[in-house]
């Protein structure tokens, strides 16, 4: 399950843990219509699931082709004990 966080909070766990963080999964698509983006999902070595994931999106610009609106989006990936 995925929580939304804080800028904040993903550039501490990412400052403390770099070295031990992994990219698991990432997207990219930056001349994307109608937005374009960018997906990273970052977790600990040999871990089953991602900690967290950040998603950057954006408007391109058709004339100087620079990003406009561009927004960031921060979660946290929670697991939930299955009962048994």
């Amino acid at each position: 399950m995925w929580i939304e966080t804080s800028a904040e909070v993903y550039y501490v766990l990412m400052a403390k843990h770099k070295d031990d963080l992994v990219c698991h999964r990432s997207y990219s698509n930056p001349d994307g219509r109608p937005e374009a983006e960018m997906y990273t999902a970052w977790g600990f070595h040999n871990a089953d699931f991602p900690l967290m994931d950040i998603r950057t999106t954006w408007e391109c610009d058709p004339e100087s082709y620079k990003r406009i609106n561009q927004q960031h989006a921060y979660r946290l990936y929670i697991t939930k004990k299955t009962e048994e």
